[in-house]
C-alpha cells in the first residue's frame, strides 16, 4: 500500500511539473505569435506605401475585452488603411472610377488582434508609440473608412468593439513617418497582467518592435 501511494505521489508531481511546462510553453508561444504579427503589419505597411504610391496608416485601437467585464480598455488591436485623397480615382467599382469627393480610407487585410491574455503595452518605458506622444491620436474612429467584403463590394467599415483610443502611425511613400524624427519610438506586446502591474522592471516576457520615424525600418527585439 505505501508502495502504490509513493507511486500515485510521483506520477502526480510529474503530471504537475508537466502541465505547468505546457503552460507557459503555450504562454510564450502566444506571446511570440502576436509580436511576429506585429511585425508583420508594420512590414506590409511599409510594402504598401511604397509599392502603391500612398500614405499608409497604421492605427492601433484601445478598448474593453468583452469578455472581461470591469476590465481596462487596453490597446489589443492594429488595422492597416490605404488613404485615398479627394479627386483620386473611388477604388470602390460602385462608383465606377469616379473622383473622390471627400478623403477615403480602405481597411487593407486582417487586423492584427493580440492572443488573449496579451495587450499593447501604453506605458511609456514600454511603448512611446502609444505612451500619447507624438504619434495622432483621436478618441475613435476619424473619416469615412470603408472595408471590401468577401463579395467584392465595399461598404462602410465598422469596429466590432466600442473604441476608447485610437493611435496611428502614418507611412508615406518615401517611407519617411508622421513621428518626431528626435525621438525613439516603439512598441510592446505584453501580458495584460504585466501591462496592470506598476513596476515594468520585472517585466522579462514580451516582444518589442522599433520603428525608425525617418524611413519607417522595422527593429524587433524579443528576450
Amino acid at each position: 500500500m505505501i508502495e502504490m501511494l509513493a507511486v500515485i505521489l510521483i506520477v502526480a508531481i510529474l503530471a504537475g511539473s508537466a502541465t505547468f511546462y505546457i503552460a507557459d510553453t503555450m504562454s510564450a508561444l502566444r506571446m511570440t505569435m502576436t509580436g511576429e504579427q506585429l511585425l508583420s503589419i508594420f512590414s506590409s505597411a511599409q510594402q504598401t506605401a511604397s509599392s502603391e504610391g500612398r500614405v499608409v496608416e497604421l492605427r492601433f485601437v484601445k478598448y474593453q475585452d468583452a469578455s472581461k467585464p470591469g476590465s481596462l480598455p487596453l490597446f489589443r488591436s492594429v488595422v492597416l488603411l490605404r488613404h485615398y485623397q479627394a479627386g483620386e480615382s473611388s477604388p470602390d467599382p460602385a462608383d465606377q472610377g469616379a473622383p473622390l469627393t471627400a478623403p477615403l480610407s480602405i481597411v487593407s487585410g486582417d487586423r492584427v488582434d493580440a492572443a488573449s491574455g496579451i495587450v499593447f503595452s501604453q506605458d511609456r518605458s514600454m511603448s512611446s508609440l502609444l505612451a500619447g506622444s507624438g504619434a495622432s491620436s483621436t478618441g475613435g474612429n476619424a473619416g469615412m473608412v470603408k472595408v471590401k467584403g468577401s463579395d467584392g463590394q465595399f461598404r462602410e467599415w465598422t469596429f466590432p468593439h466600442r473604441i476608447a483610443e485610437s493611435v496611428s502611425v502614418y507611412i508615406r511613400p518615401d517611407g519617411t513617418t508622421n513621428l518626431d524624427p528626435s525621438q525613439r519610438w516603439f512598441v510592446t506586446a505584453l501580458y495584460e497582467r504585466s501591462e496592470e502591474a506598476s513596476d515594468k522592471a520585472s517585466v522579462k516576457n514580451f516582444y518589442c518592435v522599433q520603428i525608425d520615424p525617418a524611413n519607417s525600418r522595422i527593429v524587433s527585439y524579443r528576450p
